[in-house]
């Protein structure tokens, strides 16, 4: 009856007029049980009586109430649960739970003592390749400030878009010149086939020249990337490209996700799964293990302040992203 990922760990139900007997089963398999419920009263269900116990109402016109025949009327009942925005079950009961108890992420340990450009190229670069046609099906939605903050630029401007991915940015503006890039083959082909002006490039070698673009983003690729030095590179790249003046905004994931986020993160080098839709390729049903590095609060500015010639405007906090918005001296 109760979900256990949808709501949180107390029910209450209110009973007003007639009461009733109400059917209880173990959902170990080990018996059910029949209790009656008078007229205005409330029961209160927690703990094991929440998860272990299913609650039911058998249809009849008879209740039996120690032991006489009662004729049921009517009876009005009120239920009380809290939401449970995780959308996954924490409860303490697993052999008997039919919540969504599939972990966010699982913390990554490097046993295998891979280099940073291993990681990215077994658990970055090829399952994108992999899972561009699900990605670009999924991913659509701007997020809210950065389109925000881009569509608060002047016109024919210049913006490189580094690490386009499925091309969702590039046709935000089009009164200005945006080109992207991205290391998946397959994303690039997916905004070439929308008529976007795209190349396939690693952002820690961006192929264009410098004091070029009057503004840079890259938005969700910092936290595929496995070492500091390599984000640091990405970020000298960011301002490299851009004229003195230019901006630059960069997004991450956040270690601190919003309360409604579907994504929980206990430490902050983790695999990510992207459960991969069938209907998308072969007809199997695969699990991919995407590497993430999630930021703290000021990681991300803490990077900017080793780049000479980069000032930092603002550090704000979009959709459970880290954000920060640079200037080049």
């Amino acid at each position: 009856m109760f979900n256990h990922n949808s709501w949180g760990d107390t029910v209450a139900i209110l009973s007003l007029a007639s009461g009733i007997v109400l059917y209880l089963s173990d959902r170990k398999g080990n018996g059910s049980k029949n209790i009656y419920v008078p007229p205005r009263s409330l029961l209160v269900l927690k703990d094991e009586a929440r998860y272990s116990w299913a609650l039911g109402v058998i249809r009849r016109d008879v209740d039996y109430i120690h032991g006489e025949s009662v004729l049921r009327e009517t009876r009005i009942s009120l239920t009380f649960r809290i939401v449970n925005l995780n959308k996954r079950c924490f409860c303490d009961y697993p052999e008997v739970c039919n919540g969504n108890r599939t972990p966010d992420s699982i913390p990554f340990k490097n046993a295998e003592g891979l280099e940073a450009k291993e990681i990215e190229k077994m658990y970055v670069h090829g399952i994108y390749d992999e899972i561009a046609e699900h990605w670009d099906a999924t991913r659509h939605t701007p997020w809210k400030q950065v389109q925000e903050f881009l569509e608060s630029q002047p016109e024919n401007i210049l913006i490189a878009d580094v690490g386009c991915g499925n091309g969702k940015y590039l046709s935000l503006l089009p009164k200005s010149m945006m080109i992207g890039c991205d290391i998946s083959a397959n994303l690039i082909k997916i905004c070439r086939d929308k008529g976007h002006e795209v190349y396939v490039c690693d952002a820690k070698h961006v192929p264009y020249r410098e004091n070029v673009f009057d503004l840079a983003i890259s938005i969700a690729v910092m936290h595929h990337i496995a070492c500091e030095d390599d984000r640091i590179k990405i970020l000298s790249e960011l301002l490299r490209i851009v004229k003195p003046g230019g901006e630059v905004l960069v997004c991450a994931w956040a270690l601190e996700q919003e309360l409604h986020s579907k994504r929980r993160f206990e430490e902050q080098d983790v695999i990510v799964p992207w459960n991969f839709n069938s209907k998308f390729g072969d007809g199997k049903k695969e699990v991919y293990h995407r590497y993430c590095h999630v930021y703290r609060e000021g990681e991300l500015e803490s990077l900017w302040e080793q780049i000479p010639g980069a000032d930092i405007v603002n550090q704000f906090y979009d959709c459970s992203n880290w954000c920060v918005h640079v200037r080049k001296q």
